[in-house]
């Protein structure tokens, strides 16, 4: 299963990715505090019961938090091999 958001760009279901700093500021500072700390997240499959939110965004759950974050792609760089 893949996950698709933004510009059609594709991420595999399962794929380890991290948020982009540069892109998050103090009015997301969830957002901001794991990007600052380079925590791996794992994209999760889209919500069954938002399909129109999936298309926009990808849903990414870090384990640390215990939360699902929506994220656009362009956000999201891949985490090699950690």
């Amino acid at each position: 299963m893949c996950a698709t958001a933004g510009k059609g760009i594709t991420i595999e279901t399962g794929t380890r990715v991290r948020l982009k700093p540069e892109h998050f500021t103090y009015s997301r500072p969830h957002l901001l505090y794991h990007a600052r700390q380079k925590d791996v997240g794992v994209v999760s499959p889209p919500s069954k019961q938002s399909p129109s939110m999936a298309r926009l965004y990808i849903i990414v759950h870090f384990e640390q938090c215990g939360h699902d974050h929506r994220v656009l792609t362009e956000e999201l760089e891949v985490a090699d091999g950690e």
